[in-house]
């Protein structure tokens, strides 16, 4: 989750998805502008996605199990 004083990541979709597509662009802009800004995004992002990814996972396979 982005801090509140941040602009939302424009790398992961559960952090933009409330965007309009001016926000959204701005926020890309910025990123792309400031290197820091960029590997911390991704980095943080592909973290995250771990987790979500790692939870659905195991909720298909218990899927699986049970069917």
């Amino acid at each position: 989750m982005p801090h509140p004083q941040q602009p939302a990541s424009p790398v992961f979709f559960g952090s933009f998805i409330h965007l309009s597509l001016d926000q959204y662009e701005a926020a890309v802009d910025e990123m792309l502008r400031d290197g820091r800004l960029l590997f911390g995004n991704m980095a943080r992002d592909l973290y995250f996605l771990g987790h979500v990814l790692d939870k659905k996972y195991k909720l298909l396979a218990y899927s699986y199990t049970i069917l």
